[in-house]
């Protein structure tokens, strides 16, 4: 198995999404007429602007779009094919734990019902689910300087 994201990792998605052009976007397909019609581009309609545009092999903004702003535009796409299946990895992860530990809160939830274990069990199990989705769903972090 990979290695899970770690919380560095996690802020440095968190920023580069931050960083680039607000608001939802959309692909777009260049239809002026022009020698680039049928091209893809994404967009941002709301603040009509092409986030990106491939036009042969030169890249146009245009709009209210900064060098700075599609940089980080660029660099958020370029990061995604990456970030999205570590990401999606993680969510997996957490899901699949929490299932586990969900699963033995109902069976010891039916077990105290049926008053085949005490309320002192059933804080205990409390406490050991929650460090067991801890574990399962958390990675260890790296201290510094390692």
């Amino acid at each position: 198995m990979e290695d899970r994201l770690t919380a560095a990792q996690l802020d440095a998605v968190e920023a580069r999404a931050k960083a680039a052009t607000p608001d939802p976007w959309e692909k777009g397909v260049d239809d002026t007429g022009g020698p680039f019609t049928g091209w893809p581009s994404v967009v941002a309609p709301s603040a009509d602007i092409s986030v990106v545009h491939r036009a042969g092999f030169k890249q146009e903004y245009w709009g209210d779009l900064s060098r700075q702003q599609a940089n980080a535009n660029a660099d958020f796409i370029a990061a995604a094919r990456t970030d999205i299946p570590a990401l999606l990895r993680d969510l997996r992860a957490a899901r699949e734990a929490l299932e586990v530990c969900a699963a033995q809160f109902e069976h010891y939830e039916r077990l105290h019902r049926e008053k085949r274990t005490t309320d002192d069990n059933l804080k205990a199990l409390v406490n050991w689910g929650f460090a067991q989705f801890a574990r399962a769903a958390l990675p260890e972090e790296t201290p510094s300087g390692e």
